[in-house]
């Protein structure tokens, strides 16, 4: 099945034991069936020192140790796992991470999430405007629909004549909404939702107000448009099957807000990025919540 990808997307290199903020740490990692059979078949010292790092408790996983490391993360950063068998030894969920994936009938488009740090850096610094060369034509009729709104939002997005304000309540107008969103009633609805991090729940706690001059400011308009175009590139194709694209670009312009809100307050937007998305898109429940909230 062809597959297609961002502009940036090859840029993406994992940054390994340089990196703040490890995927191997917090996460119950499970193994695939095919990579399972794989290291049960490795012989020798290394071969069994992998298998005594999993655990056949339910579904197979690697262990986690103290501080939730997962049993192969060494002490200095490195994948235990990739230097004793290289990276082709990965399972599954750690070769593929951080990409997600929108599925259409004949075709797949493969994306960078923004809760990897390297990812975040990529997709927020990017000079070139977002692209990607999905052929419309080879998408059905209601994904043709989908895809040519699409790229009318992302023409929007980045139409740099204009602030990423001006955009943004260009496009709520579009969907019949108002870019005019309420602290009161957004920060309560994220505080109601799942937090895994403590400095989540603070940051929200710490917004007090905006007043958005920030989206109206030359020096925010690459970072919020890239934010922007990643969150509508994410998301909007989900419309295809709730029938609610009007959801997914409130969904976009929300999450712009809250981020900008914490901006302001001093955060740097880069790791808020990271950190919005590793508490709101990677879990199934926050996202369900938000979306029938909006």
């Amino acid at each position: 099945m062809k597959t297609y990808t961002p502009n940036y997307y090859k840029k993406f290199q994992c940054i390994a034991d340089k990196c703040k903020h490890s995927c191997c740490i917090g996460w119950e990692i499970d193994i695939d069936e095919e990579t399972l059979e794989l290291y049960e078949a490795m012989e020798g010292r290394p071969g069994k020192k992998l298998r005594d790092s999993i655990s056949f408790d339910g579904t197979p996983h690697f262990k986690l140790a103290e501080g939730g490391r997962c049993a192969n993360l060494r002490s200095d950063g490195l994948c235990q796992i990739i230097c004793d068998h290289t990276e082709s030894a990965l399972c599954d969920i750690c070769a593929d991470h951080p990409r997600f994936r929108n599925f259409f009938e004949d075709f797949t488009e493969v994306g960078l999430g923004l809760c990897c740090e390297e990812a975040a850096r990529i997709i927020i610094n990017e000079d070139t405007p977002f692209s990607i060369t999905t052929d419309i034509k080879k998408a059905y009729e209601d994904e043709r629909y989908c895809l040519k709104l699409r790229n009318e939002v992302f023409e929007i997005l980045q139409d740099r004549t204009k602030t990423i304000g001006e955009r943004f309540k260009y496009l709520a107008e579009k969907f019949d909404f108002n870019f005019e969103f309420d602290l009161q009633e957004i920060v309560p609805l994220f505080l109601s939702l799942e937090r895994l991090d403590d400095a989540w729940t603070e940051h929200l706690e710490g917004i007090k107000e905006f007043d958005g001059k920030m989206f109206e400011d030359d020096n925010y308009s690459k970072e919020f448009e890239n934010l922007a175009c990643y969150f509508i590139f994410r998301h909007f194709s989900d419309g295809i099957y709730k029938e609610d694209y009007k959801g997914r670009v409130k969904y976009c312009l929300v999450s712009c807000f809250v981020i900008g809100a914490m901006v302001q307050s001093g955060q740097d937007v880069e790791e808020i990025a990271r950190m919005y998305s590793a508490e709101i898109e990677y879990s199934e429940e926050n996202m369900e919540k938000l979306l029938e909230e909006l």
